[in-house]
């Protein structure tokens, strides 16, 4: 298997450098398939006591990568024109001169603060580990599930916002009033189920934006201003250090919920070691989660849901509508949920998982087989129409789907983004918004952010 994913390493480096001629599908899809070739080739020496991974998911993992990468490369060809984009011009009306937006983040982080005052209470009762549960039921923290669905479609999608912001105001543009506002929101959602999700997020967009930035945004593609190398060199070096502050806060609150107390370079060490661990059995767990649900038959356990489940998120906003209207219907979600999480499954030894299945699992929910072929390829083909729309149309709500797609391509080694309503109501909220500055400013071409 490890010679299979050498050679297909070597066949889809090749074909992307010669088919793939802009800068910016270039550097995401690379990403892609570097992300996802490293952990299917650490995969097969099944580290900290995984168990094996069979031929055949493997061969199923493999085929997602490769249709992804044809959907990709088949895409519209056409390159962009070679305008300036200077990233002042929109940003800055928008976001940072925005009364509208500033009274949107101060009620967000309203919210926040409140159901963060709740959960203090809760651990109050509860460990770090049962008060997270406390997230995903009715109890102290959330009176009733119609309180839950509400946090998931408003607060979510906003952070999913906000972590692109962050990035920007990090990298682009110095605005200290509200990077100190979204750090502190950040802050404030992060510690609502303990969880280092949230971070993780915040430091793959700081990666990605930057790498825009490094070899895109400045690159005679777009004939962008050049910065001195002594500015970019300030940049890096910044980033490295947030990158090494995030790395650090998320070791300290992985050593915390495995029961270290203080605060110490030993604490720090435990911390780093189990969330390295933690890592690889984030990312290589889904794998066996797969073999797993195929050896046990879950496929068997309920018909072929033809795109609900892969659409969850959209099959989920169906649900709610019927419900409102007084009917009865049982959304893709909840089917699979059923079995897919109703109890712990093995992925190793003393290693166990309830809920990331790769990408795969949903292709096959919904055409079997053919579904690893048909749904990556798509996937391909629309996230590459988006990067060539942001190329064309370069605005800020484009730019930051742009980042989010560029995150959802990498996790879905441990998951499938959209099968969650906050992602599709995130997604939906930033083509409402392009579209309309598009109409507004009746022009073929204008600069961003």
């Amino acid at each position: 298997m490890r010679i299979v994913i050498v050679v297909l390493s070597f066949l889809l480096f090749s074909l992307i450098k010669v088919v793939i001629r802009d800068k910016l599908s270039f550097i995401c899809v690379f990403c892609y398939l570097s992300w996802w070739l490293f952990w299917l080739f650490l995969s097969t020496f099944d580290p900290y006591d995984l168990f094996p991974v069979t031929t055949y998911s493997y061969l199923l993992l493999i085929l997602n990568v490769l249709f992804f990468v044809l959907g990709f490369a088949i895409s519209a060809q056409r390159i962009p024109p070679k305008y300036p984009i200077s990233l002042k011009y929109s940003f800055k009306p928008l976001i940072c001169q925005s009364i509208k937006f500033k009274i949107i983040l101060f009620v967000f982080i309203g919210i926040v603060y409140y159901y963060f005052h709740k959960y203090l209470f809760v651990l109050t009762l509860y460990n770090a580990a049962e008060g997270r549960n406390t997230m995903f039921e009715e109890g102290e923290l959330f009176s009733s599930h119609y309180e839950i669905l509400l946090y998931n479609m408003a607060v979510k999608p906003f952070f999913y916002f906000l972590s692109v912001l962050i990035a920007v105001l990090l990298i682009y543009f110095s605005n200290k009033y509200l990077l100190v506002l979204s750090i502190v929101f950040l802050l404030l959602y992060s510690y609502i189920g303990s969880g280092r999700g949230a971070y993780i997020t915040v430091l793959m967009m700081l990666g990605f934006a930057f790498l825009i930035k490094s070899y895109v945004i400045e690159s005679p593609l777009f004939y962008g201003v050049k910065f001195s190398t002594l500015k970019k060199m300030k940049i890096r070096l910044y980033i490295l250090l947030v990158g090494c502050t995030v790395v650090l806060f998320v070791s300290y609150i992985t050593a915390l919920r495995k029961g270290e107390i203080g605060f110490s370079f030993e604490t720090l060490a435990i911390g780093f070691e189990e969330f390295f661990k933690q890592c690889v059995w984030y990312m290589t767990g889904p794998f066996r989660a797969l073999d797993y649900a195929l050896d046990q038959n879950y496929l068997d356990k309920t018909d072929l849901l033809w795109g609900r489940s892969t659409f969850a998120g959209v099959d989920a906003l169906v649900k709610i509508v019927i419900h409102f209207l007084g009917g009865s219907y049982t959304s893709a979600g909840e089917i699979t949920t059923m079995f897919l999480q109703e109890n712990y499954i093995p992925v190793g030894n003393d290693i166990t998982m309830n809920f990331a299945y790769t990408c795969v699992m949903a292709y096959l929910f919904d055409f079997g087989f053919l579904g690893v072929i048909i749904c990556p390829f798509l996937s391909g083909f629309f996230v590459r129409k988006a990067f060539l729309t942001f190329q064309r149309y370069p605005t800020f709500p484009m730019f930051v789907l742009c980042l989010f797609l560029f995150y959802a391509m990498i996790m879905t080694v441990f998951k499938w983004s959209f099968q969650f309503i906050d992602v599709f109501i995130f997604v939906a909220c930033m083509l409402r918004w392009h579209h309309y500055i598009v109409r507004k400013s009746k022009l073929k071409y204008y600069r961003i952010i």
